[in-house]
């Protein structure tokens, strides 16, 4: 557990280190609200979106306190006040830092499918000019700037990979052990931090991968499905430029450029995960051996030599 201990305060400095970068996407996607409020409309998040913000103080000011209580008194069988603060201060950072970034991807996908509406409606009904059209693209190439801004903060996101990861795999490991020895209350509890980091873990791969499907399939649909015959020259050439722009600059979450944020993601980590727990209980296995063996060699050696004193008597 001081592995989760180190990673977690890792995590909390690298986030605070990063509080600029996070002030700098919040002010682009309140300006890209104000900017664009003829598109996205003047109520443009989701009830989920709204209803995650309630989720996350409830969860850091009621739930997280609960859980922590339990621990302290329970399974690390030690005073709330001597170890309790830390725990909850790293409980709470850490899922924080979590929610927030889904929320910033939630945003941006409520954004993005708004927009996305509003070009459908306005390519059906036939009012599209050149300039409106080219309007919609500068609002596609904003929207594709934000979700490089979530991006941006590159130790953020891999920090709280690695620090799911690491959880993951030691809870994981900690909850088929602690059923093996027959401790039925760490394993519950091992259990249950297994379950949170899987269920984040789930949600960033997902609600990244959502935010990637509506800035490809919610614009490129309806402006594929337009037939071009029918268009004048000018709009054309908009048409296609705007066609171009989407399928030449795919918009993703990446951090750094190394990791992709999608739900194919997901299940590389689990393989990843599982991997590294088979090395695991091979080398449990053969720790549980190596006594044995050693007994079976003593008594030997121990018959050995009484048989072979005996024989020399």
């Amino acid at each position: 557990m001081s592995i989760v201990h180190v990673l977690s305060h890792v995590v909390v400095l690298v986030i605070w280190f990063e509080v600029p970068r996070a002030v700098k996407c919040r002010v682009h996607l309140v300006d890209f609200a104000e900017n664009y409020i003829e598109m996205v409309g003047e109520q443009p998040y989701s009830k989920g979106t709204r209803f995650v913000r309630w989720y996350t103080l409830a969860f850091c000011f009621v739930l997280a306190p609960f859980l922590v209580v339990i621990w302290c008194n329970y399974i690390l069988r030690k005073p709330f006040l001597t170890h309790g603060p830390s725990h909850l201060l790293q409980l709470v950072n850490v899922i924080s830092s979590v929610v927030v970034f889904d929320i910033a991807c939630m945003i941006v996908r409520d954004l993005a499918s708004n927009v996305a509406a509003k070009l459908k409606e306005e390519l059906d009904s036939d009012r599209m000019t050149a300039s409106r059209l080219e309007e919609f693209r500068l609002a596609w190439l904003n929207l594709r700037q934000l979700t490089v801004d979530l991006g941006s903060m590159s130790l953020t996101g891999l920090s709280m990979v690695f620090y799911l990861l690491v959880i993951v795999t030691l809870t994981s490991y900690q909850s088929a052990v602690s059923y093996y020895n027959n401790n039925i209350l760490l394993c519950f509890a091992s259990t249950g931090v297994l379950l949170v980091a899987q269920f984040a873990l789930i949600h960033i791969c997902d609600t990244a991968h959502r935010l990637k499907d509506v800035m490809f399939t919610g614009f490129y649909e309806p402006l594929a499905s337009k037939s071009w015959r029918v268009l004048p020259a000018d709009l054309l050439t908009e048409h296609q430029q705007f066609l171009h722009t989407i399928s030449t600059n795919p918009a993703e979450v990446t951090f750094m450029g190394m990791i992709s944020i999608k739900r194919p993601t997901y299940l590389s980590i689990m393989a990843a995960i599982a991997t590294y727990l088979i090395v695991l209980f091979q080398l449990r296995m053969s720790d549980e051996d190596l006594p044995t063996k050693a007994t079976t060699n003593s008594t030997e050696s121990s018959l050995d030599s009484l048989f072979g004193s005996k024989t020399s008597n």
